[in-house]
């Protein structure tokens, strides 16, 4: 699926990354266009988000808002833009198709609780965050 493909109202979850660090945003599809999309801009402190800053990994997950499937978007350029009208927007373009992420017949629902975990048979624990869960899709297993 390609971003101007996506529904009105969809909803996106924006991963922005610069080194080590990964910021994550919420937001929805407001209006369809050509070759992009407008979203509902991301307001922090009064102001609106900026992801122009040179060296920002940015992904986004589209979430289509008829048929619930998630859709990958890697490697986005988000502009931000203000309307003849005054409205401001995050202009968000796609060089290529997005890919279906998650598979499952639920939706996944925000946890954010710090937990532990030990990967293998290592004793070593890392301190992680949970960040999301589904319900199991009982039919595929």
């Amino acid at each position: 699926m390609y971003l101007n493909e996506v529904e009105n109202e969809s909803t996106i979850q924006i991963s922005v990354g610069i080194g080590m660090q990964v910021l994550e945003f919420s937001t929805k599809v407001i209006e369809i266009k050509e070759q992009s999309i407008y979203a509902e801009p991301i307001i922090r402190n009064d102001k609106i988000v900026g992801f122009s800053t040179k060296g920002l990994i940015i992904n986004i997950c589209v979430v289509n808002k008829s048929d619930m499937k998630t859709y990958q978007f890697n490697n986005v350029i988000i502009k931000n833009i203000k309307t003849p009208e005054g409205k401001l927007f995050h202009e968000i373009f796609a060089k290529m198709p997005g890919k279906i992420v998650n598979r499952r017949n639920a939706c996944r629902v925000w946890i954010g609780l710090d937990g532990i975990a030990q990967i293998g048979l290592n004793k070593k624990t890392y301190p992680v965050i949970i960040k999301d869960i589904s319900v199991r899709d009982r039919k595929s297993t």
